[in-house]
C-alpha cells in the first residue's frame, strides 16, 4: 500500500466515533447567516443541531442568485444549514414549546436582534437560571453590549455594515490608481466578516464548553460581526504608528511580505510570494533581476511608505513574470528547489538558499473539475431534486474522529 493510500485509509470517516455526538444545540437565527455557518460546523462534528425557524420557514431560504432555487429553496440555504433538523414554530404561541428544548440544551445560538429573546422570556438571564450549564452564543451586528450595541440593536446583521464600521474597507484599493477621485473604499469580494463572526462563534462555543466540563459553569459569549475583522487591523496600527501617517491603499504591494501578490503570465496568472530576505533573492536569481539585489535585499529595504518606490520593484517583478508561460515559470521555480535537495553539498545551503513560492492561481471550474478536492472530500456532488450539484464538503479531516458528511 503506498503512503497516499494509508493516508487516504486512515483518514476516512467511517467506523470512527463523533466529537460532539451527545451536544444538543439549539439556532434561532432568522436570516443571520454568521450563526447558520457556525453552528453548521458544529453539527459536522457531530452535534445535534436542531434550528427553529419563524411559520413559513427562515427568510434565508430565498436569499439566492436568480435562477437557483430547487424545491423552492436557494442552494446557500442548503449549504448554511446542511445536517441539521428544522423546526418551524409561532415564537409567541409556542413558547412553552420552544422554552423546554432551549432549557435542556447544551447551547444556544441567538442570531436574533438583541433583546428578541428577552421579550419573550428566553434570553440569557432567564436561561441560565433554569439551566445554569446552558452555554448562551449570541451573534449580531454590533453585539449585545455597549453604546452603539444599543444604538443600532434594531439594524440586521450585514456583512457590508460589518465590514464598514470596521474599517476594513479604507485598507483596500488599487496603488496604481493616480486619480484619488477613484480611490474610494472597497469591500472584500467575499462575505469574509459573516464567515469569521461563524468561525469566532464556534470557536468560542468549543471553548465555553471545555470551561464547562472544568467548572461545571456555563455563560454567556457575545459576538459582534462588526469586531471580527480586528486581527486585519494589527499590523495597519503597527505600520501607521512607525510611518506616523494612516496606512495606505496598497492593494498587491504588500509592504511587509514582498512580493506577495497576483501576477499575469503569458498565459494566466501566478500568485508569488517570499516571505523571507532568502526567498526575495532566490527570486531575482530565478527571473534574471540579481542586479536589483543590492538595493532591495533585505525586509527592511522593502518595506516603505514611499508606494512610487515599491513600485519600481513591482514593475520589474511584472514585466518579466508576463514572458513566462504558467507553467514555464513554476517547472523553473521547482527545478531551483530540486538542485539543493539533489546535491549534497548544495543542501547544506538549501535553508539559506530560499524557496519562492510560486503556484497558479485557479479558476473555480479548475477546482471542480480536479480530482484531488473530490478525493479530500473537499467538495462533493449532491442530487438535489432533479439537479446535481456541487457544494462543500467538510473541512475537518481527522484520523482519530468520524465527521458528518
Amino acid at each position: 500500500m503506498s503512503r497516499e493510500e494509508k493516508l487516504q485509509e486512515l483518514f476516512k470517516p467511517e467506523g470512527k466515533p463523533v466529537a460532539l455526538d451527545r451536544i444538543k444545540i439549539v439556532e434561532i437565527s432568522h436570516t443571520n447567516f454568521a450563526t447558520q455557518i457556525a453552528t453548521a460546523l458544529l453539527c459536522e462534528l457531530g452535534a445535534d443541531v436542531v434550528k427553529i425557524e419563524p411559520t413559513g420557514g427562515d427568510p434565508a431560504r430565498y436569499v439566492t442568485p436568480y435562477g437557483t432555487l430547487i424545491e423552492g429553496v436557494g442552494v446557500p440555504y442548503y449549504i448554511e444549514n446542511r445536517c441539521k433538523r428544522i423546526l418551524e414554530m409561532d415564537y409567541e404561541r409556542d413558547r412553552e414549546k420552544l422554552s423546554e428544548l432551549l432549557v435542556n440544551a447544551d447551547i444556544l445560538f441567538d442570531g436574533m436582534r438583541p433583546g428578541e429573546l428577552d421579550k419573550l422570556g428566553l434570553g440569557y438571564r432567564d436561561l441560565q437560571k433554569l439551566n445554569p450549564k446552558i452555554i448562551y452564543v449570541a451573534v449580531s451586528s454590533f453585539g449585545h453590549v455597549g453604546e452603539i450595541a444599543t444604538k443600532y440593536a434594531n439594524i440586521p446583521p450585514s456583512d457590508l455594515t460589518a465590514q464598514a464600521y470596521n474599517g476594513y474597507p479604507s485598507l483596500i484599493g488599487n496603488p496604481y490608481l493616480q486619480d484619488k477621485r477613484h480611490q474610494a473604499p472597497l469591500r472584500a469580494g467575499v462575505w469574509v466578516a459573516t464567515i469569521m463572526a461563524g468561525v469566532q462563534a464556534t470557536f468560542a462555543a468549543l471553548v465555553a464548553l471545555y470551561w464547562r466540563e472544568l467548572s461545571g459553569e456555563g455563560q454567556f459569549i457575545d459576538v459582534a460581526m462588526n469586531e471580527v475583522l480586528s486581527a486585519v487591523h494589527l499590523v495597519p496600527y503597527i505600520i501607521g504608528f512607525f510611518f506616523e501617517k494612516p496606512r495606505g491603499k496598497y492593494g498587491l504591494l504588500d509592504y511587509i511580505l514582498y512580493p506577495f501578490g497576483y501576477y499575469k503570465t503569458a498565459d494566466g496568472y501566478v500568485a508569488i510570494a517570499t516571505p523571507t530576505d532568502a526567498d526575495f533573492r532566490a527570486l531575482l536569481k530565478i527571473l534574471g533581476l540579481w542586479k536589483m539585489e543590492p538595493d532591495w535585499r533585505y525586509g527592511i529595504d522593502r518595506i516603505s511608505d514611499d508606494i512610487m518606490r515599491i513600485k519600481e520593484l513591482d514593475n520589474a517583478i511584472r514585466q518579466t513574470v508576463a514572458r513566462y508561460k504558467t507553467r514555464d515559470l513554476i517547472s523553473k521555480v521547482l527545478r531551483h528547489y530540486v538542485m539543493y535537495r539533489k546535491v549534497p553539498f548544495l543542501k547544506l545551503l538549501e535553508r539559506h538558499a530560499g524557496a519562492p513560492v510560486v503556484v497558479e492561481l485557479y479558476q473555480l471550474r479548475r477546482i471542480v473539475e480536479e480530482n484531488h478536492w473530490h478525493l479530500r472530500r473537499s467538495i462533493k456532488l449532491v442530487a438535489l431534486s432533479d439537479k446535481t450539484v456541487v457544494l462543500p464538503g467538510s473541512p475537518f479531516k481527522f484520523s482519530g474522529l468520524r465527521t458528518i458528511d
